[in-house]
């Protein structure tokens, strides 16, 4: 390793030599250092506008997904209400018959043949 203190030792003369000949700035200086100091604090004095965040509606929405997803949403649950009020035929005679026992649809297994096999390990 090289040895810095003989390095730092020849920087330091020059460095107390610039302090002691340090100029001192004029008052001309000083007054347009200060104006300028003024109305730089003026600027800051006057508080920028608060930008309002999202509303709680808003935030509800983003955790959604967005418009897309509401709209979807939306039409979901519209035809849901549509089909429970009025439910097709086919719909309602499947369900009384399941509600009411009338047919042993009760016992059939749907998921029979959609090869569960690979899940028994």
């Amino acid at each position: 390793m090289t040895d810095d203190s003989d390095k730092m030792m020849d920087l330091e003369a020059f460095f107390e030599a610039g302090r002691k000949d340090a100029p001192e700035p004029s008052a001309a200086l000083m007054s347009r250092i200060m104006d300028d100091i003024d109305s730089v604090a003026d600027q800051r004095e006057a508080p920028e506008p608060v930008q309002k965040g999202k509303g709680l509606f808003g935030r509800i929405i983003d955790g959604i997904g967005g418009w897309p997803a509401v709209s979807g949403m939306a039409t979901a649950g519209i035809v849901g209400i549509v089909v429970g009020v009025s439910p097709p035929e086919a719909i309602s005679d499947f369900t009384s018959a399941y509600v009411n026992g009338t047919t042993d649809l009760y016992l059939v297994d749907p998921y029979d043949s959609f090869g569960f096999e690979s899940f028994e390990g």
